[in-house]
């Protein structure tokens, strides 16, 4: 999470290593920022995210008036893109911007090298 050029929240994933259902990376940077910035909304702020984000932290971003999200992957083609159908169910399309594609093949290889060591287990 960024605010004018400041990270705000910054988090990984937690939610295998703490038994956390919602410890995705989006919801604890959210939380992070929330509690520097004082309160949970999110107007200004920029989500730098690897790949798209689940209902519940794209719903998560949508609903606290995230203005930006960057995207480093875009989602499949023959996949729903659930970012932005939340957003078009809330009517937020005026607030909440998504750019996908950003450094695409280094986010890419990124994600497939955290694949490999996820499943090597």
């Amino acid at each position: 999470m960024v605010r004018d050029g400041v990270v705000i929240g910054r988090s990984g994933a937690r939610k295998d290593s703490r038994k956390n259902p919602i410890g995705h990376a989006e919801i604890l940077a959210i939380l992070e920022a929330a509690n520097h910035m004082g309160t949970a909304d999110m107007t200004g702020c920029a989500m730098y995210t690897n790949q798209g984000s689940c209902a519940m932290c794209s719903a998560t971003m949508v609903a606290n008036n995230l203005s930006l999200v960057v995207r480093g992957i875009r989602p499949a083609p023959n996949e729903p893109d659930v970012l932005v159908q939340i957003i078009d169910l809330l009517g937020r399309g005026q607030h909440t911007k998504v750019m996908s594609g950003v450094l695409f093949d280094e986010t890419l290889r990124q994600y497939e090298e955290a694949e490999k060591v996820r499943l090597a287990g």
